[in-house]
């Protein structure tokens, strides 16, 4: 109840929300005043624009400068969705889901979790870099488009999507000078002139176009064809070598591929002279630099380029020198964030031609592997990690290697990997994929591993791959997970690690049923815990076993029960852990409830809710159950019209996290307290039978609701009637409930 918290507690980090992902862009985009007035006027008009046009022309930049000046425009925000990474095309529909937060969790499918999401809302959706998955793309987005009437997409790709609806905008080159001969103001009115400019002053601010060079560098935008990827590596070059020179260097590198027909070839084929060239003018050791860190996906650190990229020749201090350089040619770029971290990228077409070159050097197998066994050790320290950091240090430093760990489990499972690898690596990230919400995906990979886990993996592998396989399962299955945390637990005692001993055992009593016998197995699981945890002396352990200790009380003893997670809240703070306390928060006002004191559990929710949106670690999921809970709470008070408010905020959420039927007896009981008898049946019977097919018991406050809701039931229906209506419910599937608990009328 967080009137009563103790006031010594440090406030909670708040962050202000804003309803869009897109990024901050570095330079101001060049040239393209009528393109970007074009696709923005499309969107006002067609629901699905796709840009195309060659690799390296400016799709992506366009697209992102779309969507931020069409930001206010769109209620629900604009979305980017970065596919660059993705080489699976299953993946597509879990990077949208991802982008926009979306627990998938409960759905079958990352594709019907987001339409589930979006069916309603009025968002600006980017997909930049399709070409590479386009059939999965264009699946998802029809599929889209068909639910979410609101939903505009904006699509970036070297193909048309081709489906029904598809508006095509075709973005050309940078338009360049067409004489040979011309003053600097004249070169100076075309955009690939201007963006050469641009791009060489940033690199030495000495550089100035004037009438010398001039015709030179006009020649250069013509013979990069306006493509601004080139473009841009070429005038990184500039001030080093001399205008003169690189056009020498250019014409070289073009004459073997145009043979005087330039016209006559793919743009593709363009910039891989370009990518040529620049590669060309590498020293070896920088090759190989580069081809190696093309390994990475989604970017990388400086620590990770000296792991994977460095060997017996070349050192990890001599790869950090040789990155340095690579960023100074435009071959890979330094991403800083606000804090000061910097992260590092290739380009995507840089990367797919350096793994080209990786495969030609014949290192791609032994690079992969060096890649995977890097992470496997980067999430087995994150492991450690997560008990001492707090979650804002923890979350800056592992989440962004997302989708390295999709590669890295990609290849240890793979044809020529190593399942032992992966298993290792599955065990150690789990906080990663939770904190993602990639529930479902993580859920699927880990089934799929599952069989490699034999008598061969040893106990400490073994016991956090179980350990993780059971927390993916805990909103849907919690006998499932409390039977794999069983067997976790005693194969991590069997590897002498007492922390995570105490862990899993206070993780799975959670699981367990309400109805289980505190005193048998749950008591003996948290009184083996017990020491573990005082001796350890983590606040973040000791947060969790208290937190676990009130979660089994709330229903016996609720004053104890209050004190535990009191407690608990201590150590949260102490550990910097936002996220579990924002739960607790809840988990206090869910007990006030039980109590029966209605108005203070109504204040208290309120507070806490106010909390987990001001929140940037906060999830989708606590919001959902805070919101539906205090729906059932107003619903009690007899304050339905505010019910349904926050009831209708909730179900979507409920929903992503699959916990949607343990909040139907509330949403029955609004239905029927508001008159809507036969529509509350149904839904009582639909969440009879969901709560038996999960083996699901309810709650204080959901087993009150359920006998108020009988109570009402019983007295304005016939006993026939009620049974067949529940009966027929029972085979619902979860839409059709949504459409009952929503009914008004």
């Amino acid at each position: 109840d967080v009137p009563n918290l103790p006031h010594e507690f440090p406030p909670l980090r708040t962050t202000e929300n804003r309803p869009t992902n897109l990024p901050r862009q570095p330079t101001p985009l060049i040239g393209r005043d009528a393109e970007l007035g074009h696709v923005s006027e499309l969107l006002t008009q067609h629901q699905m624009v796709t840009v195309t046009g060659t690799g390296g022309v400016g799709k992506t930049r366009i697209t992102l400068e779309a969507g931020a000046k069409l930001l206010d425009r769109f209620p629900d925000g604009v979305w980017l969705v970065e596919l660059a990474a993705i080489s699976d095309a299953s993946l597509v529909p879990g990077a949208v889901t991802t982008a926009l937060g979306i627990d998938t969790s409960s759905a079958k499918t990352p594709l019907e979790a987001m339409l589930s999401r979006l069916r309603h809302q009025d968002l600006l959706l980017l997909l930049d870099n399709c070409e590479h998955v386009i059939e999965a793309a264009a699946a998802m987005v029809e599929a889209l488009l068909a639910v979410a009437p609101k939903v505009r997409v904006l699509v970036s790709s070297q193909e048309p999507l081709g489906i029904a609806g598809e508006h095509i905008f075709r973005l050309p080159s940078l338009s360049v000078p067409k004489q040979a001969q011309l003053r600097a103001e004249e070169a100076l009115r075309e955009g690939a002139v201007q963006l050469f400019v641009d791009r060489a002053k940033a690199v030495d601010r000495r550089f100035a176009l004037d009438d010398r060079n001039a015709s030179t560098v006009a020649a250069i935008c013509r013979r990069l064809d306006g493509i601004a990827l080139a473009i841009e590596m070429a005038a990184a070059r500039a001030p080093m070598l001399g205008v003169d020179k690189l056009a020498q260097k250019l014409d070289e590198r073009f004459r073997v591929l145009t043979g005087g027909r330039r016209t006559a070839l793919p743009r593709q084929q363009t910039l891989r002279a370009t990518l040529d060239w620049s590669y060309g003018l590498l020293s070896e050791r920088e090759r190989t630099v580069l081809r190696r860190l093309a390994i990475f996906a989604g970017g990388f650190t400086l620590e990770g380029a000296g792991s994977v990229a460095g060997d017996d020749a070349i050192d990890e201090f001599e790869v950090i020198d040789i990155l340095s350089h690579l960023v100074a040619r435009s071959l890979v770029v330094a991403d800083t964030d606000e804090g000061g971290g910097t992260r590092y990228r290739l380009l995507e077409t840089t990367r797919a031609y350096a793994l080209e070159k990786l495969a030609e050097a014949e290192e791609s197998a032994a690079i992969e592997r060096r890649h995977a066994m890097f992470f496997r050790d980067l999430f087995d320290r994150a492991y450690g990690d997560w008990y001492t950091l707090p979650d804002v240090d923890w979350c800056n430093a592992y989440l962004p290697e997302r989708d390295n760990l999709r590669n890295a489990l990609d290849w240890a499972f793979g044809p020529h990997g190593e399942p032992a690898i992966g298993i290792e690596i599955a065990g150690t990230s789990h906080h990663v994929w939770w904190q993602l919400s990639l529930i479902a995906e993580v859920r699927q990979r880990m089934e799929g591993m599952a069989p490699h886990v034999d008598e061969s993996v040893p106990p400490k592998a073994a016991g956090r791959f179980w350990l993780a396989f059971g927390r993916f399962w805990m909103n849907i299955a919690p006998i499932r997970t409390s039977e794999v945390g069983a067997r976790a637990a005693a194969l991590l005692r069997q590897a002498n690690l007492p922390i995570e001993v105490a862990y899993t055992l206070a993780s799975y009593v959670r699981a367990l049923p309400a109805e289980a016998d505190f005193e048998g197995h749950a008591e003996q699981a948290l009184a083996e815990a017990w020491p573990l945890v005082e001796r350890a002396k983590l606040p973040r352990l000791l947060g969790l076993y208290f937190s676990a200790r009130g979660y089994r009380l709330t229903g016996s003893n609720p004053a104890l029960a209050r004190e535990h997670l009191e407690t608990a809240l201590r150590h949260w703070r102490a550990a910097g852990a936002e996220g579990q306390l924002l739960n607790d928060l809840g988990n206090l006002a869910d007990i006030t409830w039980s109590t029966g004191d209605v108005a203070r559990a109504v204040q208290s929710m309120r507070e806490a809710l106010a909390l987990v949106r001001s929140s940037s670690l906060s999830n989708r999921q606590v919001l959902g159950v805070g919101l539906g809970n205090l729906a059932g709470a107003l619903t009690e008070q007899g304050e339905l019209d505010e019910a349904v408010v926050a009831m209708r905020e909730a179900v979507p959420l409920l929903c992503e996290s699959g916990t949607f039927f343990r909040f139907g007896d509330h949403f029955a009981l609004r239905l029927a307290k508001a008159g809507f008898v036969r529509p509350a049946a149904r839904l009582l019977g639909y969440t009879d039978s969901e709560h038996e097919r999960f083996k699901a018991s309810r709650q204080v406050n959901e087993a009150r609701a359920h006998a108020s809701l009988h109570s009402i039931l019983s007295a304005a229906m016939a006993p026939g009637e009620l049974t067949s209506a529940m009966a027929e419910a029972a085979k619902l599937g979860e839409d059709e409930a949504v459409k009952l608990a929503l009914t008004d009328r």
